[in-house]
Order: C-alpha cells, then sequence, then structure tokens
C-alpha cells in the first residue's frame, strides 16, 4: 500500500510543481514579454511538464501491472479448471468434458470473473485515494500559524476581534499606544538568526508614525510582523486594536471591478466613496476610462498601471476608516504632483487621517516625508533599530541614518491639494455606473462616531453577495468558451488526438488490443470444438486441446500488456507534452488583452484540470472503451454463429443503443464540461487569496472570503452531482435493454429447440451473458470517453481559433544579428491603445526622434501613458496607426519576440523565474558565472546570494525585499548584451541613498547604450539628454531638461513638475 502511495505522492508533488510555475508565469506576463523570456520560460515550463510525466510513469506501470492481473484469472481459470477436469477424468474414467458442462462453467465464470476483475482494478484507485487523503490529513495536522500578537480587549470591538483571533490579555486600563513590541526578534526559523532582532517600538495614538532604511533592511518585514504574519522567536507585540487596515508594497487586487476593489467587504457610501476617490487623486483615471469605476482590472490588477494599481489599493484602505493604517511604501510609483496631492489629501491639516483621528504606520523609501512625521522609526542593515524618536530629535541628533541627509526642520502644511485637477467635478461615483450597481448600491451616513463608522461598514454576507455576482459574470464568459459546438463523435477531434500521439503508436495499441481479444473470445469456439470432440473420443488428445487453450490465454495477456502499455506508458506522455506545448506557444503568445479580459482560474483550468483528465481519465476511458467495442463485435459475431435467429435482433439493439447514448450524451457532455468550468472562480480565489493572505487577515475578510468559498464550492458541486445522477440513469436504461436481449434468446431457443445444435446454444446463451455487461460497460465507456474528450476538444479550440495570438502576418523579418547596433529610435505619428478594438487609444500621435546613445527620461502625472510607450517599444500594445522604427527597422515587420530580445528591459515590477540565481540572472544563457557574479556584486546583492549558497542557490530561498528584486533585476540587465536600455520605474522603491547608487551605477554601465527611463523623480533625470512630457496620451514637451526649466515664466508643464518637485522634495543629496 505504502509502495503505491509514495509513487503517486511524487507524481502529485510533480504536478503542483508545475502549476505552481504556471500561476506564476501567469500573474507576470508584462514582465515576461518586457524582458523577452517567452522561449526561456516555454523550455522551463515544458521541462517540468516532461519530469512531471516521466515521475508519472512509475504509478502509470503499477496500473498497467494491475490491469494485467485483474485479467490473468479470468482468463487462465477456464484453462485450469477443464485442463484439471479433463486429466482427472481420463484417470479415473469419470464423466467427460461434455457440452453442457462446458457451457454451465463458462457461463458461472463470465458471472464471477468481470466482477472479481472490477475489484482487483479498483484496488490502484482505492489506494491512490488514500494517499490523496493522507495528503490532506498531513496538511491539516501541520502547525496552525500562531498569531504571537496581544490586544487590549477594552479597544477591540466584537466584530473585529473574531475576525484577526488574537489572544486577549488583561490590562488595566486602555493601552497607551496603538503598537507596542518588547524586545522583539522576528524571523521563519527559530534555529537560525532573526531577520529583525531586538526590536522595541512604540507607535503612538492617532499620529503619523514613519519607518525608513536602507534598502533590504527589514521595512517590509517588520510591518509583517506587526500583522503577525511572521513568527515571533522572542519578545511581544501589542496592538491597542485590531481595526487595522493595510496596503502592501506590492499591491494586491482580486479580479472585478474599481469599485469593488476600494469597497473590499464595506458597504457603499456614496459621499465617503467619492472622497477617497478625490483624496487617492483616481478621479481623473475614472473619467478617463470608458466604463468608469465600473472597468474590470483584471486579475491581479494587470489591467492598471502601476501608479493606479497602487493608489487603488491605498483607497482601500482609507475607504475602510480602521483605527490603525499600515502602509508599506504606498507613494513611491506616484509622480510627484500626484505623490504631493495623495499625501496632503490623507496626513495635510485637513486631511482624510488627520480628521478621522487615524493611528498610521507608513513605511517609506523616501525621507522627505520625515518631517510631517509625529515619531520616525530608522533600521540598519542588520536588522535592528538604530535609532527612534521625534523627526527634531533625529535630525538634530549629528549621527544616525536620518542627520545623514539635508532635510527642512518645518513641514508645510500650507499645501492645498489640487482637487479640480485630479478629480471629476465631483461626478466620479457615477461614471458609467451600470444599471444594477443604481438598483443595488446603499449608503451609509458618514456621521457618527469613528467606533460606529468602523462597525457599520462591515458586512461578509454583502461581500459573498457581490462576489458571487462577480463569478456569475465570469462564469458566462467561461462557459462560452465551451466547445458547445461539437457534434457527438467528432471526428476531427478523434484524429486531432490520434496525430498527437502518432499513427505508429496507435496501430501497435490497436493491433495488441485485437490481439487480446481474439485471444480471450476464440476459446469458447475452441472449447465448443473440444466438447464435441470429446463426445466422439473422450479425453483423447488432451495435450493437444488444452495446450493450444492455453496458448490462446498467454497470447492474451501478452496482447492486453501491449496494448495497456502502449496507451499508458507511450501515448500519454506523447500526448502531454505536445498539448501542454499548445498551451504554452498560445498563453506566451497571447496578447496582452487577452489576460486582461480572461481570469487567470480559467487559464489554469487548462493547465490543471483539462491535462489531468488528458493524462488519466481519458485514456482511460479510450483503453476501455476501444477494448470494449472490439469485445462486442466479437460476441455478436459468435452469437450470431450460435444462433442465427438471434442475429435479426442486432439492428434494433444498435438502433437502440444509439438513441440511449446520443441522449445522455446531449445532457452529459454539457454537464461534464459545466463541471470543469464552474471549478475556475475556485482556482481564481484560492490564487488570489494566496497572494493577499496578509491583506486579507490585516482586514479581517477571512469570515466573508469562507463564505465566498463555500458558495463557489456548491456551485461547482451542483454539475458533478447531476453527472453522477445521470450516470445512475443510462445504468438503468442499460440493465433494462440486456434484460430484454435476453428474454429475447430465451423465446428463440424455446420456440426452435431441436432445429439448433445444443453446442450452438451454449455459445450463443454464453456470449448473450457476456454481451449483456460488455454493452452495457460499452456505452458507459463511449459515453465517458465523449465526455472525457471534451478536454481535446477545448484545448484545440483555446489553441487555435479562442485565444488570438498577438503575432501578425509580416512579422516575419529577420533583423541583423548585431541589431540595434547603435540604437537611434524614430517614432513617426504613433497611435495605441492596450487592447485590440478599443475605440480610445492611450497614446496619440506621438512623434519622438531619439539618436543613438541618448538618455531620454519619459515623465507625466500618473496614467498619462508612460508604461504604454514603453510597453509599444516592447510591441505589447495594439497599433492603430504609425510606426516605430530602431536603426531604420520598422519593428512591426519584426517578430514580436527578436523585439523584445534584442532590448534591454527593466520592468517596474521585478519578475523572477522559478529556479536557480544563475538561471534568474542570466535566462538567456549568454554570460559566465564571473560576469554574473560581478553583476551582482555591483547591485549590492552578492552578499545574500553568496550567504544561500551562491549562483546554484534556489531564487525563493533568498527571500528578497521588494527593493532587492529589483536591484536583482538591474544586474539581469547588466549582463544581457545590448545597445538600448528601457527602465520602467525600476528604482521606484529604492531609498535615496541606493538609488542614487544605482543611477551611478546605470550612467557608469550603460554609458554607450541609448536609454529610456519612466522616471517619477525628477532630480535623478536632470543629467538626461532630453525628457518627454506626456498627458493623456499626447507628448506636450520633448527637449533638454534644464532648457525646459529655465523657460521664462510659467513656463510648461515639465517646469510646473520641477517647480513642485523642489517646493516638496525636501531630501537633498546624502552628506
Amino acid at each position: 500500500m505504502n509502495f503505491i502511495v509514495s509513487r503517486q505522492a511524487m507524481w502529485l508533488e510533480a504536478i503542483e510543481r508545475r502549476i505552481s510555475a504556471t500561476s506564476a508565469m501567469l500573474s507576470s506576463m508584462k514582465g515576461v514579454k518586457m524582458c523577452g523570456l517567452k522561449d526561456t520560460l516555454m523550455a522551463s515550463m515544458q521541462k517540468l511538464r516532461v519530469d512531471e510525466l516521466c515521475i508519472s510513469k512509475r504509478f502509470r506501470k503499477l496500473i498497467i501491472w494491475n490491469m494485467v492481473f485483474a485479467y490473468v484469472t479470468q482468463v487462465f481459470a477456464p484453462v485450469l479448471t477443464f485442463a484439471i477436469f479433463s486429466v482427472r477424468a481420463r484417470d479415473t474414467g469419470d464423466r467427460t468434458l461434455d457440452t453442457a458442462r462446458v457451457f454451465t462453467a463458462l457461463s458461472l465464470f463470465a458471472l464471477l470473473s468481470e466482477p472479481l476483475a472490477s475489484l482487483v482494478m479498483s484496488l490502484a484507485t482505492f489506494l491512490g485515494s488514500v494517499g490523496s487523503f493522507s495528503r490532506i490529513q498531513n496538511f491539516l495536522q501541520s502547525d496552525e500559524r500562531e498569531d504571537p500578537r496581544k490586544q487590549d480587549p477594552h479597544m477591540v470591538s466584537s466584530e473585529h476581534s473574531l475576525d484577526l483571533a488574537l489572544p486577549i490579555v488583561d490590562m488595566e486600563k486602555p493601552s497607551p499606544h496603538a503598537i507596542f513590541i518588547e524586545k522583539g526578534d522576528f524571523g521563519w526559523d527559530a534555529e537560525k538568526s532573526p531577520i529583525l532582532s531586538d526590536i522595541t517600538l512604540t507607535v503612538p495614538w492617532r499620529q503619523l508614525t514613519m519607518v525608513v532604511g536602507p534598502v533590504g533592511c527589514g521595512k517590509s518585514t517588520l510591518l509583517q510582523s506587526i500583522l503577525g504574519e511572521i513568527p515571533s522567536l522572542s519578545g511581544s507585540v501589542h496592538l491597542g486594536s485590531t481595526s487595522v487596515a493595510y496596503c502592501s508594497q506590492d499591491p494586491w487586487h482580486m479580479n472585478g471591478t474599481i469599485r469593488e476593489a476600494i469597497l473590499g467587504t464595506a458597504k457603499y457610501d456614496p459621499k465617503w466613496y467619492g472622497r477617497v476617490l478625490r483624496a487617492c487623486a483616481l478621479g481623473r483615471d475614472l473619467k478617463e476610462l470608458p466604463h468608469g469605476d465600473s472597468s474590470r482590472i483584471g486579475s491581479g490588477g494587470i489591467a492598471l498601471s502601476g501608479g493606479q494599481s497602487q493608489r487603488i489599493a491605498l483607497a482601500r484602505a482609507v475607504y475602510a476608516r480602521r483605527e490603525i493604517v499600515i502602509l508599506d511604501d504606498v507613494l513611491s510609483g506616484l509622480d510627484t504632483s500626484t505623490e504631493n496631492h495623495v499625501f496632503h489629501s490623507l496626513f495635510g491639516v485637513k486631511g482624510i487621517f488627520t480628521e478621522t483621528k487615524a493611528t498610521v504606520l507608513l513605511v517609506s523609501s523616501s525621507v522627505k516625508r520625515l518631517p510631517y512625521a509625529a515619531y520616525v522609526v530608522c533600521l540598519d542593515s542588520s536588522g535592528t533599530i538604530s535609532a527612534q524618536g521625534t523627526f527634531d530629535e533625529l535630525n538634530h541628533a549629528g549621527t544616525g541614518y536620518v542627520s545623514t541627509f539635508s532635510l527642512a526642520s518645518r513641514p508645510d502644511w500650507t499645501f492645498k491639494p489640487d482637487d479640480d485637477h485630479f478629480s471629476d467635478d465631483d461626478d466620479t461615483t457615477d461614471v458609467d455606473r451600470p444599471k444594477e450597481l443604481h438598483e443595488t448600491d446603499c449608503g451609509t451616513s458618514v456621521s457618527g462616531s469613528s467606533r460606529e463608522r468602523i462597525s457599520h461598514s462591515h458586512s461578509p454576507e454583502r461581500a459573498a453577495s457581490s462576489s458571487s455576482e462577480i463569478q456569475t459574470v465570469n462564469e458566462a464568459d467561461a462557459i462560452n468558451t465551451l466547445d458547445s459546438g461539437r457534434q457527438t463523435g467528432d471526428v476531427q477531434i478523434y484524429t486531432y488526438y490520434i496525430k498527437s500521439v502518432g499513427l505508429w503508436p496507435t496501430l501497435i495499441f490497436v493491433l495488441g488490443i485485437v490481439a487480446f481479444v481474439f485471444c480471450i473470445s476464440f476459446p469458447t469456439v475452441w472449447v465448443q470444438w473440444w466438447a464435441a470432440e470429446n463426445e466422439i473420443r473422450p479425453n483423447d488428445n488432451l495435450g493437444y486441446w488444452i495446450g493450444l487453450y492455453a496458448m490462446f490465454g498467454g497470447i492474451a495477456i501478452v496482447g492486453l500488456t501491449i496494448g495497456c502499455w502502449q496507451m499508458i506508458i507511450k501515448m500519454v506522455p506523447l500526448s502531454g507534452e505536445k498539448f501542454h506545448l499548445a498551451l504554452l506557444k498560445t498563453v506566451l503568445s497571447a496578447p496582452m488583452s487577452f489576460f486582461v479580459k480572461t481570469d487567470t482560474g480559467v487559464t489554469m483550468n487548462r493547465f490543471s484540470q483539462d491535462l489531468q483528465l488528458i493524462d488519466m481519465e481519458l485514456p482511460i476511458a479510450a483503453l476501455n472503451t476501444f477494448t470494449t467495442l472490439i469485445l462486442c463485435i466479437a460476441q455478436m459475431a459468435l452469437i450470431g454463429v450460435g444462433s442465427i435467429y438471434a442475429a435479426i435482433s442486432f439492428p434494433i439493439v444498435l438502433i437502440t443503443l444509439y438513441l440511449v447514448q446520443k441522449f445522455y450524451l446531449r445532457t452529459s457532455r454539457q454537464i461534464r464540461l459545466i463541471d470543469i468550468e464552474t471549478k475556475a472562480p475556485l482556482y481564481s480565489l484560492f490564487e488570489e487569496s494566496l497572494r493577499g493572505i496578509a491583506t486579507i487577515r490585516a482586514f479581517g475578510w477571512q469570515d466573508a472570503l469562507e463564505k465566498k468559498n463555500h458558495t463557489l464550492l456548491n456551485r461547482s458541486m451542483k454539475p458533478f452531482y447531476l453527472m453522477y445522477a445521470v450516470q445512475r440513469w443510462l445504468t438503468l436504461v442499460l440493465d433494462l435493454l440486456v434484460a430484454a436481449i435476453a428474454v429475447l434468446l430465451i423465446i428463440l431457443v424455446v420456440n426452435l429447440r431441436g432445429t439448433v445444435a445444443a453446442g450452438g446454444v451454449g455459445l450463443a446463451l454464453l456470449n448473450v451473458i457476456q454481451f449483456s455487461q460488455s454493452v452495457k460497460l460499452l456505452v458507459t465507456f463511449w459515453t465517458t470517453l465523449e465526455t472525457q474528450i471534451g478536454s481535446v476538444a477545448r484545448i484545440k479550440s483555446f489553441t487555435s481559433t479562442a485565444v488570438p495570438s498577438e503575432d501578425l502576418p509580416g512579422e516575419d523579418q529577420t533583423p541583423p544579428p548585431n541589431w540595434p547596433q547603435k540604437g537611434a529610435i524614430e517614432i513617426k505619428n504613433f497611435t495605441a491603445a492596450y487592447n485590440e478594438g478599443d475605440s480610445d487609444p492611450v497614446l496619440k500621435n506621438i512623434s519622438l526622434s531619439i539618436a543613438a546613445g541618448e538618455k531620454v527620461a519619459i515623465c507625466g502625472r500618473t496614467g498619462s501613458g508612460k508604461t504604454c510607450l514603453v510597453s509599444s517599444l516592447f510591441r505589447m500594445t495594439a497599433t492603430h496607426a504609425g510606426s516605430i522604427c530602431i536603426d531604420g527597422v520598422d519593428t512591426s515587420t519584426i517578430p514580436r519576440e527578436d523585439v523584445r530580445r534584442r532590448l534591454v528591459g527593466v520592468p517596474q515590477h521585478p519578475f523572477l523565474l522559478k529556479g536557480s540565481v544563475r538561471l534568474n540572472a542570466d535566462p538567456l544563457g549568454q554570460a559566465t558565472d564571473a560576469q554574473i557574479q560581478t553583476a551582482l556584486q555591483e547591485v549590492k546583492v552578492w552578499d545574500i546570494v553568496s550567504r544561500f549558497g551562491g549562483l546554484d542557490a534556489d531564487i525563493d530561498s533568498l527571500n528578497l525585499s521588494q527593493g532587492q528584486r529589483q536591484l536583482f533585476c538591474l544586474a539581469r540587465a547588466i549582463v544581457r548584451p545590448g545597445n538600448i536600455l528601457v527602465l520602467d520605474e525600476a528604482t521606484s522603491t529604492l531609498d535615496g541613498k541606493t538609488e542614487e547608487m544605482v543611477q551611478r551605477l546605470i550612467r557608469r554601465k550603460f554609458c554607450d547604450y541609448t536609454i529610456l527611463a519612466v522616471a517619477h523623480r525628477l532630480d535623478t533625470i536632470m543629467d538626461f539628454d532630453k525628457v518627454v512630457v506626456l498627458d493623456k496620451g499626447k507628448v506636450v514637451e520633448f527637449d533638454r531638461p534644464w532648457k525646459l526649466v529655465e523657460e521664462e515664466g510659467e513656463g510648461g508643464m515639465f517646469k510646473k513638475l520641477w517647480l513642485k518637485s523642489v517646493e516638496e522634495d525636501i531630501e537633498d543629496v546624502p552628506e
């Protein structure tokens, strides 16, 4: 038993590795395309698939031997029985083996052998299910998350105490601090050094506390420790309230509309909602979107720009109106003007957090907002607190992290957010709202105490209901992709499947099964001849009759082994590899619009359930169907030989069976497809919940998502139950049909007695008994096959018609090997949108001329089209008009992957492959280990890599922070050859000192490159050759930075941005 379970466990673990890698790939398609990793990722993912299929062979072999063993008894039991009986009869002179005894015995064997064979073959499935239960049991028995935090019972409402389930500590009086950590050590492994050590921290109530420090010092880890996500190895964490909101550094979103992303589980309050939108500078963005806040953001917010994603996640934390708000570097990806507006709208004199008296803990990679903080905490690179106190205390200390910057001693509280510029005339809450939103939205009063507002703002029931409505839309879209137009027994699908495994393997399989069926069917004729011979010469020539009888049995077992081996060991891996490769090519060649419009769970269904059916259930169904079909043909022939009158009923029987299966398949096939597709929302929920588990726990959404999971699970179980119900109906109908055939034959035999030989009657009756079981199994197996072949039909549809390819006709020119040699870029009248078919383009009539070697910055407020322009260079957008030429070559004539491989891109959100450090640093395999090590040393990441085992270490084991991941991606760009470097806010999460180091490194390592850099921090690009200023998708300025700044009068948009950054950017060059 353990032998079977262990082999199945190895196979399941291999499946998990592939599914995990596939999920990571689907959630990072922007980075995959921008870095030109299509071929690398395809090879890596296909290797995981091949490894999975190789590991599965160990379990599949057990299935084959189990099948063979099940038939050994059925084949050789009559041989041994008749041989022993005949030898004994010859030796004792007892009764001989006559026709009556032969067919009576064979009838008993037929009645007993099939159930026994089914029992033996089901053992493997049963033991496999035991193994699955063991894995589930081990998971459920694993250590539960222990929340080390302690809460003050006087400060917590019952709703939230249930959410976080913190241990309640009796205190004599309410906690004087919102958060208090005493001598805390935090880390994942108690046997290793803690990530953070000796942390003693006090966060005061109703004020802004900021946490700063160099990249990789543990700022995000500190927040995770406060949220209870990282184990406390020693010390204690006290929370004054569990009314907590959290916004992570890497924004997390569930698929849905913008409004649903902001509301979460809270009720809709129009006035409060509008104010939050204005505070987070979302009004203008919603105005520019075709469906306003009803626009769908896609899985993980893939349809949003980086700044939009951050502000929507921030709006969710603000809208929740919690007592404690924890923000992890949420302003780093915003341009100066937007950042000023958002900061002062939240923290200003009349800011939302100021008015609601919220306690805010803000991690920031920038120190320019420190003067606004009531309390400052500084971490050092060793993971300890180097200093904490008020800003004035730290700024005038003369030593320490804060004092190394020249910072203004007083904050500017006179700044007034420009609501007119960032809002949509107070009408943002009604931008193209669907009718159903107007009908279901309900408002709550903004007035009342803070506690009352918090208590009434949560409704798990509403969240589950709303989520169900969202999922209904997703399911409808998903089910529309089914192969509903496929006809029963569609020859094209079967031909497509046979082509995937090859003609010769199929022929060998067919020959093996035909040999098996012949050798288990013909012996009934053989023993009839033997019995007839015994009536003339009793027990004569036994060696001849028994020997050939045994030989037929041996050939049958060999034929069965060959057929099963060919199907399960040879053909399954062939089809599995080809179908997986076809899916990979389709997904990696799909345009970005596909990932925006299609839920990740729907795509994951193809890589999980469909491939699982093709790997296991489909080949078994095909094997059973073909074997039973040949067996039915053989049995019909034997019945006809035994009684020609019985053969008259065959046309009626066949017509009846055809009508039954046709009627059955009209329902069962669709139910099976719906059964598969209704699981897509479940997969999406699992994946999204795992990605955002810290946010979910912080907000206390566990109950709402658990209820949503139950709703989706119940919905997915409905077709599963109906599938079994219609299968029971089919079994009943087939049993009645078989009984009618048997009654018809008995009537014929009785009425025709004397005209039909006894041996023929016995042969006919025996095969009727076997035929009754076989025809029942045939229809059952056939309908199962027709249901399972739907997976092949869906993959065929998915890879051929359902998913468009971004590769267009005419993109077939091969660029020179050293292209781009110079790096000159010419953009002429370029108009583009993110998605095909969008009537409103994002970029409008862009014309730019960038000389080889020029350093060009791209600026503009969040959502102005900067990322779209960068994406257009990598052919990731839909071109409406114009062209982009690099070194005189129109990129629209070159395969997109060639363009992406020739350009060096560093995406806004770092993307790392599953695998080693070496693979991630040099995915194209073009650099030596020495070059990789040098690049990692340049970006200050090599110390971490060497500590965990060097270039062969698994990238996930490094636990890199977001900033360190960005540095790692920069190292990848350093080792990659090229002449054009494109940076999409590649330093947004770095602290000032690290960013200065990176800027020097870029100017030194890429001095001969043409550089295009999206930048929000204007002080980092003032030495660039030119700057492009975008607004609403148009170029409003394009010139040298200082020339634009030194224009007389108010100047243009860049000068205004520069002046605002000078006024607000009180961070200067480190001393």
